[in-house]
């Protein structure tokens, strides 16, 4: 394995925009529609869309909802010990803040003691506020859409090139220079994919919209696989599902928007 020398590794933060904080704005690709087969061969016709080009990450979580309950810490690594839930919350105040109308209407809500939300009914008031992807659109924008070179993985064949998983952030046998434990890592430090993407495979789980089809009422849609588990989870066309009220280290999400 390379070791990554820290001037290179500091010039590659700087080239990719982590050196301080991120304009939220700036951080939106432009996905292109199309139709296409998805994981179950099915025909889908997607309009164009935007979608995050980094996973939410810490200091952006923090500053549009005031807290950050991650675990692996670190202003510019994923966000993550997110709920579903959480996820839409921050969705909704994101548009507050850039004075966009807001996408979701939530109510019905049961908390938790502890003030999260156990139960609510989120629907769709649509618009162009900001939102979790679809299961579709996350695929669609993971296999690098209209610019798809079919690869396996979110930008490549080789895993190593593109994301973070058990068995290069979850290992003791490759210490990063950039990393003072194993788990999340800095976003953006991997390869991108053909649309520009960083980190849709591994580092963290991300949250869909989506009901798994075999969960109705009780799994939202999970992609992209993440540092705690394997190669297969981080391919483009694997899909797992969570308890949308779960709230681990290696769950987080990327926002969307309709164009």
């Amino acid at each position: 394995m390379k070791k990554v020398l820290l001037g290179m590794l500091l010039l590659l933060v700087s080239l990719t925009g982590y050196g301080g904080e991120k304009n939220i704005d700036e951080d939106l690709v432009l996905v292109e529609g199309r139709t296409f087969k998805n994981l179950d061969n099915k025909t889908i016709t997607l309009d164009d869309f935007y979608i995050g080009k980094y996973e939410v990450t810490q200091a952006e979580y923090k500053e549009i909802m005031g807290y950050n309950n991650s675990y692996f810490k670190g202003s510019q690594k994923p966000v993550e010990r997110v709920t579903w839930y959480d996820a839409v919350m921050f969705c909704n105040k994101l548009s507050e803040k850039k004075g966009v109308a807001k996408y979701y209407t939530i109510i019905e809500v049961v908390k938790e003691s502890s003030g999260s939300i156990k139960k609510a009914k989120v629907t769709k008031q649509g618009g162009k506020g900001y939102r979790l992807p679809t299961s579709n659109e996350w695929e669609y924008a993971a296999s690098g859409g209209n610019k798809s070179r079919g690869y396996k993985y979110s930008g490549s064949n080789t895993i190593g090139d593109v994301a973070w998983y058990d068995k290069n952030a979850n290992d003791d046998e490759w210490k990063k220079p950039h990393a003072d434990k194993e788990g999340t890592q800095i976003v953006g430090i991997k390869q991108k994919n053909e649309l520009g993407i960083y980190d849709m495979s591994g580092n963290v789980w991300e949250w869909c919209y989506d009901w798994h089809p075999s969960y109705i009422d009780s799994g939202r849609v999970l992609r992209g696989g993440s540092w705690y588990g394997g190669a297969y989870g981080c391919e483009v066309d694997y899909v797992d599902y969570g308890n949308p009220v779960i709230r681990v280290s290696f769950i987080g999400f990327r926002y969307a928007s309709t164009k």
